[in-house]
This record gives structure tokens, C-alpha cells and sequence, in this order.
């Protein structure tokens, strides 16, 4: 599963939490893209604050895993970028 927030939700998450709910399998976790992933265990999770977040990609046997995100819009971080166009 691949999560972008830009596409999806049209911002960045700002804090996550990745709650793996399967009993037996675990999930791996990788963050915008980057080389470096995170194991999630069976019935762990792991929660991220104050990191912008652009795109997750969860692989792994897990089959029941939910991700929870408070997410800025890009309006509120980029007030006037998106605005549109003044003279």
C-alpha cells in the first residue's frame, strides 16, 4: 500500500501513528520515499509527531494494519503559494 498525502488528502501528514493489528505477521514502513524503513511487529505500533510526512509505502505479510494522520493542508503551510494569481 502506498499512501500520498498530496495526492489524497492534498497536504502533509504532520503526525502518524501506524497501529499493526495483525496477530502474527509484521508490516515494514517506509517514509517519503527514503532508503531506511521501520519494522513493525505483530500487534505494535509506532507513532511519528512533528514530521512532515509526504508519502508512507507499507509492504510486508501484515493484513490488517491502520494508519492514523493528523494532516496540514498545503494552504496552511503555503499560504501564499496557493492563493492564486494578484497584480
Amino acid at each position: 500500500l502506498i499512501i500520498n498525502f498530496p495526492a489524497s488528502y492534498q497536504g502533509l501528514a504532520q503526525s502518524i501513528m501506524i497501529d499493526n493489528q495483525d496477530t502474527a505477521n509484521s508490516v515494514t514502513v517506509r517514509i517519503n520515499r527514503g532508503i531506511n524503513t521501520i519494522n513493525i511487529g505483530a500487534n505494535d505500533f509506532r507513532a511519528l509527531n512533528d514530521a512532515w510526512i509526504e508519502q508512507l509505502n507499507l509492504t510486508g505479510a501484515s493484513t490488517d494494519t491502520q494508519v492514523t494522520a493528523q494532516v496540514a493542508t498545503l494552504t496552511s503551510i503555503m499560504p501564499g503559494a496557493y492563493s492564486g494569481v494578484t497584480n
